[in-house]
């Protein structure tokens, strides 16, 4: 079956597992969408979930944004899916550990090298498809929810979050003891329409990738 693999590694970790784990509790807290397998450690300071669907990517990634970590992902065939991702196995496996190598690789000192098409990706995430073409849609996409994201200040963020659960701006407002003018701008200063559509966009992409294995 056609799946998706996320690898997420933690940065700056010098080995310790606490970090990894404070983002394994984080995803794990409140999981969007179809997971087949959830966040379990791997090897290191990493962990590893099976996607079934893009809700549950893009949900992911907008947690990660907000963390210190590389994330790899692969999009494709899942031969074996076991009670654990680090059990399990596939083409997809195999797609998100280079990815992740690569979105490692990226972040380390040096001149980065241009894609093919002439991007420089300075983002700590990284895509593998069985074509390549199909893997930087989906990656750019990511890269272009997860910037907006990233970006927010932590009140920007926490408005954000409660947009998402259909609270009104009157609610939130409440709820933070701040007034309905500093949702607004907080609204604009998290671009949160466009960071929406970029998900949107994000989805569409993986969505597609799936069909396409």
């Amino acid at each position: 079956m056609n799946a998706i693999v996320i690898t997420v590694d933690a940065r700056g970790s010098g080995g310790s597992v606490a970090g990894i784990e404070r983002i394994q509790r984080r995803l794990s807290a409140a999981p969007v969408g179809d997971w087949l397998l959830p966040f379990t450690p791997t090897v290191g300071d990493e962990i590893q979930a099976v996607a079934g669907d893009p809700v549950a990517v893009c949900d992911a990634i907008q947690h990660l944004a907000r963390e210190a970590c590389w994330i790899g992902i692969g999009i494709g065939i899942v031969d074996e899916l076991r009670s654990e991702a680090r059990l399990s196995g596939g083409p997809a496996f195999d797609m998100a550990r280079s990815a992740i190598e690569r979105a490692n690789a990226r972040q380390g000192r040096g001149r980065r090298k241009a894609n093919v098409d002439g991007v420089v990706p300075d983002w700590p995430l990284a895509v593998g498809h069985s074509d390549p073409d199909t893997a930087r849609v989906v990656e750019y996409a990511l890269a272009l929810h997860w910037s907006y994201v990233h970006r927010r200040t932590d009140r920007q963020h926490a408005i954000a979050v409660r947009l998402d659960t259909a609270s009104t701006q009157a609610q939130i407002a409440h709820e933070l003891g701040i007034g309905a003018n500093v949702v607004s701008k907080s609204m604009a200063g998290a671009a949160y329409q466009e960071s929406n559509a970029a998900r949107q966009l994000a989805q569409h992409a993986i969505r597609e990738a799936l069909g396409a294995e």
